[in-house]
C-alpha cells in the first residue's frame, strides 16, 4: 500500500502465493478467496485516496506540479520500442550502482535454475511453500517497468520494486554457487565462499566509492540555505543545483517552487535546455509568480554541460529582465521582476 502504484509490482507474487499456498494445503476455494476481497478492496481505496489527494494538491497550490510521466500508454509502443525499453539506460543504473555488476551477476546465476527444493522439516510440517515466489516477484516487477520504462528510468528511486526480488535470488545464486562440489568437504566451501563474498563486496564497492564520497548537496545546500535568507514567507523559488534535476536546494530554501528546467512530461529533469526553450521556460515560470531563481556556478546535466556557459542566452535575458542579488564564488541568485516589468524592459 504505501508503495502506491508500483506496489502492483509486489500483487503479482502475493496472488501467486495466496493460490500456490491454499492449493497445496487443500483448501483452495471460491469463499477463501472472497474472504481476501475486503482486504484489496481497502488497500486499493487507500491507494486510489492517496493519488487523489496528491493531485489534488498539484493542481490547487504552487508549484501546480503532478509528477509522474513516461508511460506506455502516453509515449505508444513506437517510442518505447525505438528507445529498446530504455534498457542501455537502466542496465547502467542497475550495474554501476544500485545493485552493482556481481549482484546483478548472481541474481542471473540464480535464474537460470529452479529454486531449492523443500528442506525435510519443510515437508513433514506440510506443504505450505510458493517456490517461486521471488522470481514472480521479479516478474511483476518486469510488469510495471514495460509498463512505465521511461519514468521507472528518469526516477530511479522507482528500481526499489526489484530490491526484495534481487536481494533473494542474488542470494540464492550465491547459495548455488558455494555448495557445487560440496563434497569436497568443508574447507574447500568456505574459500569458495570467502572467494565469493570478496568479489562482490569489492567489486560492488570500489566502482561505486566516488559516488559515495562526492558531496553532490553541498552547494545545493548553500543555495537553499541562501534563498531562505533572502526570501519572504510564501514567494516560490527556481532553483539549478550541482546535478540539474535535484531539488535539494528548494528544501533547504524552505519554500515551494521549481528545479531548472521544470522537467516532467516531454523534459528531462537533468538535462539543460536550448536558450530559447530555456528563456521560455523561464517567462512560464515568472508567469506563475516565482520570485528567485538560483544557480550554483558548478551547476552540471547528465551529459555534464555546465549551466553557465551552455545558457549564457539565459543569463543574459535575466541580467536584462531580473535584478542579480547574489554574485560570488559559489552562487548566482536573481530576484525576478513581475512578467509585466520584464516585458517593459
Amino acid at each position: 500500500m504505501l508503495a502506491k502504484l508500483p506496489g502492483i509490482a509486489v500483487v503479482v507474487p502475493m496472488t501467486y502465493a495466496t493460490f500456490a499456498i491454499l492449493q497445496r494445503r487443500g483448501r483452495l476455494g471460491l469463499g477463501r478467496l472472497l474472504a481476501s476481497l475486503p482486504v484489496a478492496l481497502a488497500a486499493g481505496a487507500l491507494i486510489l485516496g492517496y493519488y487523489w489527494w496528491a493531485h489534488y494538491l498539484g493542481t490547487n497550490y504552487p508549484p501546480y506540479h503532478v509528477a509522474g510521466s513516461g508511460y506506455l500508454w502516453r509515449d505508444g509502443l513506437s517510442r518505447f520500442l525505438d528507445e529498446a525499453f530504455y534498457i542501455p539506460a537502466t542496465w547502467k543504473i542497475a550495474s554501476n550502482w544500485l545493485f552493482t555488476l556481481p549482484v546483478v551477476v548472481l541474481t542471473g546465476i540464480a535464474l537460470l535454475t529452479a529454486p531449492p527444493a523443500a528442506s525435510d522439516a519443510e515437508t513433514k510440517a506440510g506443504p505450505r511453500r510458493a517456490p517461486w515466489f521471488f522470481h514472480v516477484w521479479l516478474l511483476g516487477a518486469a510488469i510495471v517497468y514495460v509498463l512505465a520504462a521511461r519514468e521507472i528510468k528518469t526516477n530511479p528511486w522507482n528500481f526499489h520494486i526489484f530490491n526484495v526480488a534481487v536481494a533473494a535470488l542474488a542470494g540464492s545464486g550465491l547459495v548455488l554457487l558455494v555448495s557445487i562440489g560440496r563434497e569436497r568437504g568443508f574447507l574447500t566451501r568456505a574459500l569458495r565462499l570467502t572467494a565469493i563474498a570478496a568479489v562482490v563486496v569489492f567489486g560492488g564497492s570500489i566502482p561505486g566509492l566516488t559516488l559515495m564520497k562526492t558531496p553532490y548537496a553541498d552547494h545545493g545546500e548553500e543555495l537553499g540555505m541562501k534563498l531562505s535568507e533572502l526570501s519572504h514567507p510564501g514567494e516560490l523559488v527556481i532553483t539549478a543545483t550541482p546535478t540539474i534535476g535535484d531539488p535539494v536546494a528548494i528544501y533547504y530554501s524552505r519554500h515551494r517552487g521549481w528545479v531548472f528546467p521544470p522537467g516532467g512530461g516531454e523534459t528531462e529533469w537533468s538535462m539543460l535546455l536550448e536558450d530559447d526553450a530555456a528563456i521560455a521556460a523561464l517567462e512560464d515560470l515568472r508567469a506563475r509568480n516565482a520570485t528567485w531563481f538560483g544557480i550554483t556556478k558548478n551547476a552540471r546535466d547528465m551529459q555534464r554541460r555546465k549551466f553557465l556557459e551552455y545558457n549564457r542566452g539565459l543569463i543574459a535575458h535575466l541580467d536584462r529582465t531580473a535584478e542579480r542579488v547574489v554574485d560570488d564564488d559559489t552562487l548566482l541568485i536573481y530576484r525576478l521582476t513581475p512578467r509585466v516589468n520584464a516585458a517593459s524592459n
